[in-house]
């Protein structure tokens, strides 16, 4: 079986994969996930197997571990969040053009950190706010980061 006819029987495969870890509001597109799919494919075929298990069940990990790799990267290269503040009291996250929804007002870092003290978990904490894991440990994450300098 050559390569093109791979790519072509292994599209669904490969799309499915992609959605799993593409997440909305981030720089890259579902498109350049299943990008990065059919690359890892071509490149590890040739490493294939038959005695040792099936081909899809390869071309899932080899997949999964390249779009991991290529997630990962990315947000080592862009992990610089700030918090600045805007008119109205509340708190904007920034990752270079990319703003956040469900801003939480100034109050609410106070308050995330006193629930933080109490013991309470990251999800209590947003499930109590009404906002986004990702904020809170975002948050979380830049006072410790203030901390430490």
């Amino acid at each position: 079986m050559n390569v093109e006819q791979m790519v072509v029987d292994n599209k669904g495969l490969i799309i499915s994969i992609a959605q799993k870890y593409y997440s909305k509001n981030r720089h890259y597109s579902i498109e350049d996930l299943t990008q990065i799919g059919y690359m890892s494919l071509i490149s590890n075929i040739s490493k294939y197997d038959k005695d040792r298990g099936k081909l899809s069940t390869f071309i899932t990990v080899c997949v999964k571990n390249d779009i991991l790799k290529f997630i990962n990267q990315f947000n080592q290269e862009n992990k610089n969040i700030s918090i600045y503040f805007v008119p109205e009291n509340k708190i904007s996250y920034t990752e270079d053009h990319f703003e956040l929804e469900h801003v939480p007002q100034k109050n609410h870092v106070q308050q995330i950190v006193k629930m933080k003290k109490d013991g309470y978990t990251i999800s209590d904490i947003a499930d109590q706010m009404d906002i986004k894991i990702s904020i809170v440990k975002k948050i979380l994450r830049n006072i410790r980061r203030n901390i430490e300098q």
